[in-house]
């Protein structure tokens, strides 16, 4: 832009305007230096160091140093995991550059040493101050191999996008560590309400667990696997082909998950054993009421669920206060599945071509217990194999609205209860408005001591239903 005849720029920020708008003059460095635009920014904790982003943080020196240190002929030595510590007088940085902390991201070096000090140094930097610290990871391709990263409090792990910052994981010299890029669990880390993460987000990056290689499944052989986090933010990521779930995270609370693709996740599962999903929460750590939203994420091909929630202790009360919107499942064994949450919202949802079920409420989870007074309004239920809407295991209460379940390999609704769990008939099922039609079978579907002639109070079936969509009932073909 051509400035008029005699301008000048002037650089508009909270710090040199008046309140009404007017600039306002800018006090001299108490040193008499003149202020540079590097050491105007340096100030304000917004030093650029020439990265994408412009964000570099701190310098290459002082990087190494904190986190890998060099011998004097250039090979790492062991990391430390002294907190990053800024001279005196300046303003801490808040983002590091993974290039200029140890990281190569050139797909040969294996980088989770250095990965692993990093994570150390800044998550002892948010104990001491209590603020957040974000890895900034620049396009390439970063090796994990051998070993999981432990995550640390407050520590947040950005990149350049999916297809640009690329994470691969593998174990060719240990085939029995499951290698997840990032995990913190209960069992193996000690994590609870008390002992949990915070202020952690996991942003535009890629996760390829093709490299993952075991003699036998194991749950923790994911992409992300980290139980009780507050204030946690998954967005912008592809994970595919992990031997476990792709995101597997447990207890979330006050998180939001959206923008995950995860793809040919659970690539170990033979689809029967737990995990071995694309999205799998675990639920109830943090008691009634659980804050979590999931929101616009595409889950294909993983060999157990798409999304599920499992309450994760038969004694716990199943939490409220969980959403998941937008979100498209396909070709998953099931598709979305409420294994333990109470009042599950799921809202304009498309859900087509699973293997068993498009909507699952059932027993299958670790607990055996069902999910109840959940709302579905809004979606596509559409060519699944077998059934648009399996319930079961349930005592019930759950709303299905304005739903499309239409062209299933069975049933549009089939209410039953599997061996195990709740075995009492689900009550208080409202289906209203939905258009359910073009079902190999029947539209509607109930064990015969259940059928809703018998049981008006418990299944209320509302709006235009076509005739052949209709359960059978005794003495009636269909």
């Amino acid at each position: 832009m051509r400035l008029p005849e005699g301008g000048q720029t002037d650089v508009l920020t909270r710090y040199n305007r008046h309140p009404d708008g007017r600039p306002a003059a800018t006090a001299p460095p108490a040193d008499g230096q003149p202020m540079s635009r590097r050491r105007f920014l340096t100030t304000a904790g917004l030093a650029v160091g020439g990265v994408a982003f412009g964000i570099r943080g701190i310098d290459g020196r002082q990087a190494r140093a904190a986190s890998v240190g060099r011998y004097g002929n250039g090979r790492r030595r062991s990391a430390t995991t002294a907190p990053v510590t800024p001279a005196a007088g300046t303003v801490a940085p808040m983002v590091f550059n993974a290039r200029e902390c140890g990281l190569a991201g050139d797909g040969v070096t294996n980088d989770q040493p250095a990965f692993q000090a990093l994570v150390n140094a800044l998550g002892a930097a948010y104990a001491a101050d209590g603020l957040g610290r974000v890895i900034y990871c620049p396009p390439g391709k970063y090796s994990i191999r051998d070993a999981g990263t432990v995550w640390r409090n407050g520590v947040s792990l950005v990149g350049a996008g999916p297809g640009v910052t690329r994470f691969l994981l593998s174990n060719p010299g240990n085939r029995t560590d499951p290698t997840p890029l990032a995990f913190f669990t209960a069992l193996q880390h000690g994590a609870s309400r008390a002992n949990h993460l915070a202020d952690c987000t996991f942003a535009r990056f890629e996760i390829d667990g093709s490299g993952v290689q075991l003699a036998r499944y194991n749950v923790l052989a994911k992409g992300l696997g980290m139980q009780y986090i507050q204030r946690g933010h998954f967005h912008d990521l592809y994970i595919h082909d992990t031997g476990a779930s792709g995101l597997g995270c447990d207890f979330l609370q006050d998180t939001m998950v959206e923008s995950v693709v995860v793809v040919r996740c659970g690539r170990l599962d033979n689809g029967l054993q737990m995990g071995g999903s694309g999205i799998g929460i675990g639920i109830g750590g943090w008691g009634g009421i659980e804050r979590l939203t999931i929101s616009d994420c595409t889950t294909v091909g993983n060999a157990r669920n798409g999304i599920f929630l499992e309450l994760q202790k038969r004694e716990w009360t199943p939490p409220r206060g969980i959403r998941i919107l937008g979100c498209h499942s396909e070709g998953n064994r099931f598709g979305i599945s409420d294994w333990g949450a109470d009042g599950l919202i799921v809202s304009a949802c498309t859900v087509i071509a699973n293997q068993v079920a498009g909507y699952d409420v059932s027993s299958q989870g670790t607990t055996a217990v069902g999910g109840r007074n959940g709302i579905v309004a809004d979606c596509v239920f559409d060519r699944n194999i077998r059934d648009g809407l399996g319930i079961g295991n349930t005592p019930g209460r759950y709303t299905f609205r304005g739903n499309h379940i239409t062209g299933n390999g069975r049933y549009g609704y089939w209410e039953h209860n599997l061996p195990i769990g709740d075995q009492q008939p689900a009550a208080l099922i409202v289906l209203d408005g939905n258009e359910i039609r073009d079902n190999a079978l029947d539209g509607f579907r109930w064990p015969l001591a259940q059928q809703p002639r018998h049981r008006r109070r418990q299944v209320t079936v509302c709006g235009r239903i076509p005739y052949a969509a209709l359960p059978n009932l005794p003495g009636q073909a269909r």
